[in-house]
């Protein structure tokens, strides 16, 4: 990764000169002139749609000069920041900038955020298979299951929870392709409403999902379950309306709603799971 420019990640991290200093030392000062920058814009155009992903793109390339890669978490959320608020910064850039700029920029942020999901899959991919290590680790030895507490059905729940948050990832990395093929269409307003409200939909069920999982909260992951059923059905009236738009942008649009429906899929299979484990516990 870039950032082993300044410091690799422990436990074995590694800091090699001159690059450590060049790469941490020019972050310390991009942040603060991209900061400076923020406050110049804000007072030309005082869009705050635009001025809060700027700044916190500038806070995040500060902190990535500060807490380099030996610091771990704290250089992860840094750079998830820098990488995530600067594509979507780009985007919005497009409102205050003329042509062809404007058109540039879009293309430039969507390109990096479509990679930025596309990275943090890949980690959801192995932290996948970091799991199902540990689980077959606990199936051939006793000493295993003991030392880490979990048991070998609880393991089992655990590998199927690990399984289906990583198709959920496959599906987030397939809504950003989809989605970057439509960048330069000039969508319906109505549809895209609907579009987001059924997406916001959608992570509300998996947040709920995940936190029923890890609190083992019954009530929560029934009531997750429970709304399946519905979400199939405004999955498919959203694709039947899709559908009687121009087929040029209806087959990404359709497929960003499949890869949506598929999540809510997968978040219903998590609340299952935690109702598995209040069980069990």
């Amino acid at each position: 990764m870039i950032s082993d420019l300044g410091a690799s990640e422990p436990p074995n991290g590694m800091i090699k000169q001159p690059s450590s200093n060049i790469f941490n030392g020019s972050m310390f000062v991009s942040g603060p002139l991209v900061l400076l920058s923020v406050y110049s814009v804000h007072s030309e155009f005082k869009r705050i749609y635009f001025t809060i992903p700027f700044a916190l793109f500038g806070l995040g390339v500060l902190g990535v000069g500060v807490f380099n890669g030996s610091w771990g978490g704290i250089h992860a959320l840094f750079a998830l920041i820098t990488f995530s608020m600067g594509g979507v910064a780009a985007v919005l850039s497009y409102k205050i900038l003329a042509p062809p700029v404007k058109y540039i920029s879009i293309v430039l942020g969507l390109i990096s955020l479509t990679e930025n999901v596309l990275a943090r899959d890949d980690e959801v991919d192995r932290l996948y298979w970091f799991i199902a290590k540990q689980q077959s680790m606990i199936l051939r030895d006793p000493a295993v299951a003991r030392k880490t507490g979990i048991g070998y059905s609880e393991a089992s729940f655990y590998l199927s929870a690990a399984k289906a948050l990583e198709r959920i990832a496959d599906h987030a990395a397939r809504i950003a392709h989809s989605a970057s093929g439509l960048c330069s269409e000039n969508l319906n307003d109505r549809l895209v409403k609907d579009m987001e409200a059924y997406s916001s939909t959608v992570l509300s069920v998996l947040d709920r999902s995940v936190e029923s999982m890890m609190k083992m909260d019954m009530l929560t992951a029934n009531q997750v379950a429970d709304e399946s059923e519905q979400l199939r059905k405004d999955g498919e009236k959203l694709i039947e309306q899709i559908m009687r738009h121009k087929v040029r942008f209806a087959v990404p649009f359709a497929r960003v709603v499949e890869s949506l429906e598929r999540t809510a899929l997968y978040s219903v299979d998590l609340a299952e799971i935690a109702i598995n484990l209040a069980e069990k516990g």
